[in-house]
């Protein structure tokens, strides 16, 4: 971002002259603050409506949770999803939950060799990569049976299959960056803190779905707490109200905004 802006002095010059800014992650909010000299405020990106709240109620009310620990991660499998960590995490902790699944939901240029790799580990009766479902109904009912979603993205601006695990009442595991780490907090999930290093990252991540398969009460909490989340945070009524009040504050003025 930084570069972009000494390239271009128009941009340099608008930039300067902000008194107000919008960011939508943590991350990029510190970015924007090394390039003006006004207040930032982080405003998340995306969110979901009504109708689709009450909806998502309707399934995790009426879907059986797992009784033995499963995972399920969902999204276009392209490489940045980093799919092939949440294989990875999930090989460790078979040995000590010999009847865990982990459910792949997705297509994408990754598929194969994330089949390639689920074979290599011996994982194929305990992996099930099922494509994309017809229905995001029938996506939503497999998150709200899981014990964890699962979003190991490490470039992910937001992170909308988070919010809707939360509004399921499902815990994700995630790691503590950018989007996500917007999203999910320890009150609603496990956040994991990257360190850089592959092979620790894989580690915490089998930690946390440890964590959460041995505590089975914990789950329920966490679920409970990523509903109320989503109801305070992630409603577009809630993001369009704060926008509106933001903008508010400048619309009889000259002032420029960003």
């Amino acid at each position: 971002m930084s570069t972009l802006v000494s390239s271009f002095p128009l941009y340099r010059r608008a930039y300067k002259e902000m008194v107000h800014a919008l960011a939508t992650t943590s991350d990029s909010r510190l970015k924007l603050m090394k390039l003006v000299n006004c207040q930032v405020e982080v405003v998340p990106q995306s969110g979901l409506s009504r109708d689709e709240l009450d909806m998502m109620d309707s399934i995790s009310t009426s879907t059986y949770i797992s009784d033995f620990p499963k995972f399920v991660t969902a999204s276009r499998l392209n490489h940045w999803k980093a799919i092939d960590i949440a294989v990875a995490a999930f090989a460790e902790i078979v040995p000590e939950f010999p009847s865990a699944q982990l459910v792949i939901i997705g297509q994408g240029p990754e598929e194969k060799r994330i089949g390639k790799m689920v074979s290599r580990l011996k994982l194929t009766d305990h992996v099930k990569l099922i494509g994309r479902l017809p229905n995001i109904s029938d996506v939503y009912r497999e998150m709200a049976s899981a014990t964890a979603f699962i979003h190991p993205a490490l470039h992910e601006a937001f992170g909308q299959a988070c919010v809707e695990a939360l509004a399921l009442q499902t815990p994700v595991i995630c790691f503590d960056h950018a989007g996500p780490g917007l999203i999910v907090d320890s009150k609603c999930g496990i956040p994991v803190t990257p360190s850089g290093c592959p092979r620790r990252d894989i580690h915490s991540f089998a930690e946390a779905m440890k964590n959460i398969a041995a505590t089975p009460e914990q789950r329920k909490l966490l679920g409970k707490a990523g509903r109320a989340k989503v109801e305070d945070t992630f409603l577009w009524e809630s993001i369009v109200d704060v926008i509106c009040r933001f903008y508010g504050k400048y619309e009889k003025s000259n002032d420029k905004i960003l």
